[in-house]
């Protein structure tokens, strides 16, 4: 499957649908059509805005040309997000017949504090060795689908499961999981805290409406059979489920099941006891936002222009268009929004953005600037006095929005002037403080992140370690049947005369009496994390690494049975041996070694370099005590004499 590694240019097997029906679960159920549209998300970042700054009652500093919001060091009282999943447990007999997850722990996965990726891999022994100083809060209910890529059809059950669940359903209306609708997920279709698949509103949420903080009672270090990850088992200090198991039903179809069938959650490590040093100066990091009080955009020739078109370099587009398309909800579009035009004798003069408005208004705005030397125009902050008008144009460079506006002489009834500014003007943008400014200044990064649950090493006979070692899940997951399409072919045993390419195509995770075993299960889903995720990257140093992930490396398939016998004579020989086609070493070079894991990588690879917070522009308060400014006489401003280049 491509892409082999991230410089194969062939990705189109990411768009390869896996599986193509689902079932619930039972020997009768029927087959139901399995499309997920649960790809291609889009990502939104968090920021924040304020009304802006007083220039009416508080004029501007004649010194000053701008402003920017800046921000202090983070108290760090969120230390890092992760995955809550569920502390699964395989069926054993004890408290039923079909195993479940525990109440009151999570698996989580926190990437920050992963020691091969993480900007922060010490909090991870600090939560162990002192977690009553940590809290878990709950931040997002999520539901999941998921994918099974390959499976081993053993007589009496499924064995070596190599799956995916994509925590990250928000809402579901049938287009992920198909058997979901409005009225029987979660609230209205939207995943809530305690309310995904299952009828009755999960205890404690029913109450607080999940705005819950929980205190950790224990946290153990969980490190996979192939001691490759290594995760937590967190321990709080009550239950945040309500159901343990499926009291005996393991299909997706019966009420039990979807009660067990609660969410997962995107939780945040919080420290106690952080706060805010309160020192005498406050150092500040430049958030990268400028908002200039006057910004000159054009000078218009000596000689005058016919029409010109300015592009907005580092203005705010708010400050003089009322409104750019995409935008899905505007609440100042209203508000008429103009430019400033200081002509050749110092006197500076309004314009008025008429793009958006009607050919009869626009024709009244120009006959009274013809008549009277300036138009009136009135909306919910004032009136206005305008003394010319323009428009604005959108087009755009990839993702990115390019708005320009336009002095053009598009109504040639009317003077020239009222239309394009005279010559030797000078046109600029003056900050609105009408429109509130917005910032997206944190420190911290919206990613893809990808972990393993379980990553158990089967031996070249198929069979799985056993043991504690063994993992069986038969609950419905979150359906109980999954069926690979005739473009997926999954290679049982290369050495026997038949059947090399295993006939059956549909994985059941409980058939007969017996759960599968699983080989493989990751959890893909959308962290904020410190470590800039979206900068991943694999090892490329040696085709087999392990030292990659899903999907800039694609699923690798391997046999379930094999021969070993010239293991020690090299990948050419091994392909050979097990009639493995030799583009195979081309492709994945001494894979072989792994056979015995399953297909998916987890471990992307990161340049800290593009996880470490910005220090390149400090800004330092004064004291709060002990400071008297001294501007009387030099403050120790130095500067060079100008000398020829090159001298």
């Amino acid at each position: 499957m491509h892409p082999v590694s991230s410089i194969d240019t062939q990705g189109q097997d990411l768009s390869k649908q896996i599986n193509n029906f689902v079932a619930a679960g039972g020997i009768l159920d029927p087959k139901i059509p399995y499309n997920p549209k649960g790809f291609g998300l889009d990502y939104y970042a968090m920021g924040y805005s304020f009304k802006g700054i007083d220039t009416t009652n508080k004029p501007i500093p004649s010194w000053a040309s701008g402003f920017s919001v800046v921000q202090t060091e983070p108290a760090k009282r969120v230390v890092a997000q992760g995955m809550g999943y569920y502390r699964l447990e395989t069926p054993d007999g004890t408290l039923g017949p079909n195993g479940g997850k525990s109440t009151n722990e999570f698996y989580v996965y926190f990437p920050d504090l992963d020691d091969n990726i993480g900007i922060n891999p010490g909090a991870f022994d600090d939560l162990i060795s002192d977690f009553s100083a940590f809290q878990l809060q709950l931040v997002s209910p999520v539901g999941f689908f998921s994918e099974v890529y390959s499976f081993l059809n053993n007589f009496g059950s499924d064995d070596g499961v190599d799956m995916i669940t994509y925590q990250r359903i928000l809402f579901d209306d049938g287009n992920i999981n198909p058997t979901s609708t409005t009225s029987n997920t979660g609230i209205n279709g939207y995943t809530g805290f305690g309310k995904w698949r299952n009828p009755t509103n999960g205890s404690p949420f029913t109450a607080n409406d999940g705005n819950m903080y929980f205190d950790i009672i224990g946290v153990e270090e969980v490190i996979t059979h192939s001691s490759s990850q290594k995760y937590l088992k967190v321990v709080l200090n009550q239950s945040m489920y309500a159901e343990w198991g499926g009291n005996g039903e393991t299909a997706e179809d019966k009420t039990e099941v979807k009660e067990w069938q609660e969410p997962m959650y995107v939780v945040n490590l919080v420290r106690r006891d952080a706060a805010v040093p309160d020192t005498n100066t406050t150092q500040y990091k430049y958030g990268g936002n400028f908002i200039k009080f006057d910004s000159v955009i054009y000078q218009v020739s000596a000689n005058g222009e016919q029409n010109f078109t300015v592009p907005l370099v580092s203005e705010r587009w708010e400050d003089c268009v009322p409104t750019i398309s995409g935008m899905t909800y505007n609440a100042y579009s209203s508000l008429y929004r103009f430019v400033y035009v200081k002509d050749n004798t110092g006197n500076t003069y309004r314009w008025m953005n008429v793009t958006n408005e009607t050919p009869a208004f626009i024709n009244q705005v120009l006959t009274d600037i013809q008549n009277n030397g300036f138009a009136t125009v009135t909306d919910s902050s004032g009136s206005y006095n305008v003394y010319g008008v323009y428009k604005h144009a959108q087009s755009s460079i990839g993702e990115n929005v390019i708005v320009s506006l336009k002095f053009e002489w598009f109504n040639q009834s009317f003077d020239q002037s009222f239309m394009v500014p005279p010559a030797s003007s000078r046109v600029s943008v003056k900050y609105d403080n009408r429109i509130p400014v917005r910032v997206f200044s944190g420190d911290t990064y919206v990613n893809e992140s990808v972990w393993a649950v379980k990553d158990i090493r089967f031996n070249k006979n198929a069979n799985s370690p056993g043991g504690a070692d063994e993992f069986r899940l038969e609950m419905a997951f979150p359906y109980g049947e999954f069926w690979l399409p005739a473009g997926i072919q999954i290679i049982q045993n290369p050495n026997v005369s038949l059947n090399w390419i295993q006939n059956a195509v549909n994985c059941r995770l409980r058939r007969g009496t017996q759960g599968a075993t699983i080989r493989q299960l990751l959890s893909v889903w959308t962290a904020e994390s410190r470590t800039n995720l979206s900068f991943a990257f694999n090892d490329n140093s040696t085709l087999h690494s392990y030292d990659a992930y899903f999907p800039l490396k694609n699923y690798v398939q391997r046999p379930y049975q094999w021969q070993d016998d010239q293991f020690n004579n090299g990948a050419s020989a091994v392909y050979a041996d097990n009639h493995i086609f030799s583009d195979y070493e081309t492709d994945y070079g001494d894979e072989y070694l792994l056979w015995g894991l399953g297909g998916f990588r987890y471990r992307p690879q990161v340049n800290i370099d593009y996880s470490k917070s910005q220090t390149t522009t400090l800004l330092t308060s004064v004291p709060q005590v002990g400071f008297q400014e001294q501007n009387r006489f030099c403050t120790r401003i130095i500067w060079s004499e100008r000398r020829p280049i090159n001298a």
